[in-house]
């Protein structure tokens, strides 16, 4: 599949290359009044099938943004050398790294680098797959609300700018109650709980997460996190988490970064489209779904809402 859509990889990096490069000569209105703050975007890329969208969410940013690619998989080498080599622009940073926890690990990476605490605000995606019949509906609803043209990312960065006590902003369809779906992740996030001397686990209201970890958020509220897992040397143990199933240390971090905006004085927003007056809302205090995340990609599916 991968072969015959990008039959001619190098001139398909060109042409995005090409793409990108003119968006940065264009002065668009609406995300020149942003040109001030800095931007920084991860992008995980492991399905290389889907490069294509990750790219399209790329060219919708029309000021200058520091956009990091980090791609793992063994058999993705090669594609990461064509990237490497012909993606040689000043504000992308294109690493590889070993195929362990997930999209969680690299972003941990990504956190750790010192660049990143100069960042206003840090866009985290990757390049999601579901292997159930609903396929890509998790990854292209995620991108669609957090990134699906210039106009909403101008939109979700000003509600963030407007709202500082926002420090979490995803969309309202995969923000879940972190208690209701704990479940193989209770140790891991109660460990991290003990190490900021915050009351247990069991004494800890209930919390959001987004599923999937995609989101908007203010880099400063992490760096708990990235303290605690480089005390205790936990992206080594990430580096060696290989299941994907639950209970693994990335999806512990999935929980707790829906915890980290409450522990740094704030809240966590949402998004949803409004289809009757055809618009985004934002909601400073949201709902927790208490819905499995696989009914509701299946209602998603079965009633095209995409």
């Amino acid at each position: 599949m991968l072969k015959n859509k990008y039959s001619d990889f190098v001139g398909f990096i060109q042409n995005f290359r090409d793409k990108i490069h003119l968006n940065y000569n264009s002065h668009s209105i609406s995300n020149s009044d942003l040109s001030m703050y800095k931007i920084g975007v991860h992008a995980h890329i492991y399905h290389f099938d889907f490069l294509d969208e990750i790219f399209d969410t790329f060219l919708n940013f029309k000021s200058d943004v520091y956009f990091q690619i980090t791609v793992s998989g063994d058999h993705n080498k090669e594609r990461y050398k064509i990237l490497q080599k012909y993606l040689n622009l000043k504000n992308f940073d294109i690493r590889f790294l070993e195929n362990k926890g997930m999209d969680v690990y690299p972003f941990m990476r990504f956190l750790l680098n010192t660049k990143t605490k100069n960042f206003d605000y840090v866009l985290k995606i990757h390049t999601k797959k579901n292997d159930q019949r609903w396929n890509s509906l998790w990854r292209t609803l995620n991108l669609k609300y957090l990134a699906g043209n210039s106009e909403l990312i101008f939109n979700n960065l000003s509600f963030l700018l407007k709202n500082p006590g926002v420090n979490m902003l995803g969309p309202s369809t995969f923000y879940k109650s972190a208690k209701k779906f704990m479940y193989l992740n209770y140790n891991s996030v109660n460990r991290f709980l003990c190490y900021l001397n915050k009351d247990d686990l069991e004494l800890v209201s209930d919390w959001g997460f987004f599923a999937g970890t995609m989101f908007w958020a203010r880099p400063k509220i992490f760096d708990s996190l990235t303290d605690y897992i480089s005390r205790f040397n936990l992206l080594y143990e990430a580096s060696n988490d290989l299941s994907s199933s639950d209970g693994t240390f990335a999806h512990a971090c999935e929980r707790i970064f829906g915890l980290l905006p409450l522990l740094n004085n704030g809240k966590v927003a949402t998004l949803d489209f409004n289809s009757k007056h055809y618009k985004i809302e934002y909601n400073c205090n949201p709902i927790l779904s208490l819905e499995p995340i696989t009914h509701t990609l299946k209602t998603y599916f079965d009633n095209k809402i995409t």
